[in-house]
């Protein structure tokens, strides 16, 4: 292990500290939150994969979305190998026209592609107490996901978010993940999956569901101890 990834102080910058004060439990306080994000280092550390680059992005990210966003990146990598029983075998793996994606990985013999986005709320500021409305975040990243995804693959979405209602908790943005699959228009995307949060209970709890349009179907049983997203009648 690279001891120049402890302590991790080095990571977290304390700048999101005075941005976010909702923040400083789970990256200054929480040893129990440390200790994950340092099992995420040994593990893309153990692979080869925590390069200078990606170590200079998270020390020097200067906007929360590209901070957050890696941060994701780690734990998504992670959770499927860990809990998922995924063999990863490739980060910012190629797809098409030089595009790629997050993950290249394997389970029950089958190849996956692995897409991890984070939408977010940047200007909390606007928000009213009982008024949300998540669909947009979610149509916007799953098109740039779309983008991304190799033509005929099996391929998982991703979707870790920090907004104001999380999605894990928002059973209509949920229920509006069933109503795209019901269409033909994401038939690149084979499984969407909500990966908890940033906060330290909830950043393994994870939703699904598979799409049944997709061009590669993919067997439900790669999800087997994790419940499907919400779906209303």
């Amino acid at each position: 292990m690279n001891t120049q990834l402890i302590p991790l102080d080095k990571i977290f910058d304390k700048q999101w500290l005075s941005l976010r004060k909702e923040l400083q439990y789970p990256l200054e306080k929480n040893q129990n939150y440390r200790v994950e994000v340092n099992n995420w280092l040994q593990f893309f550390d153990k692979k080869g994969w925590l390069d200078q680059k990606l170590i200079k992005r998270l020390r020097n990210a200067r906007t929360w979305t590209s901070y957050y966003s890696k941060i994701n990146e780690l734990r998504a990598g992670y959770f499927f190998k860990e809990k998922l029983n995924f063999s990863i075998s490739g980060y910012e793996a190629p797809t098409h026209d030089n595009k790629n994606v997050e993950f290249k990985g394997r389970v029950k013999s089958v190849d996956m592609f692995i897409e991890v986005k984070t939408p977010l709320d940047l200007d909390r500021k606007l928000y009213k107490g009982g008024w949300f409305n998540n669909n947009n975040k979610i149509y916007e990243v799953l098109d740039k996901a779309a983008e991304q995804l190799p033509d005929n693959a099996s391929t998982i979405v991703v979707l870790s978010d920090d907004l104001n209602l999380p999605l894990l908790l928002d059973p209509l943005a949920q229920n509006s993940i069933w109503i795209i699959f019901n269409s033909t228009d994401y038939e690149k995307i084979s499984a969407i999956c909500i990966l908890g949060n940033i906060f330290h209970e909830d950043m393994y709890k994870m939703l699904w569901a598979t799409n049944s349009n997709a061009k590669k179907l993919i067997d439900e049983g790669i999800f087997s101890g994790f419940n499907k997203l919400h779906q209303l009648l």
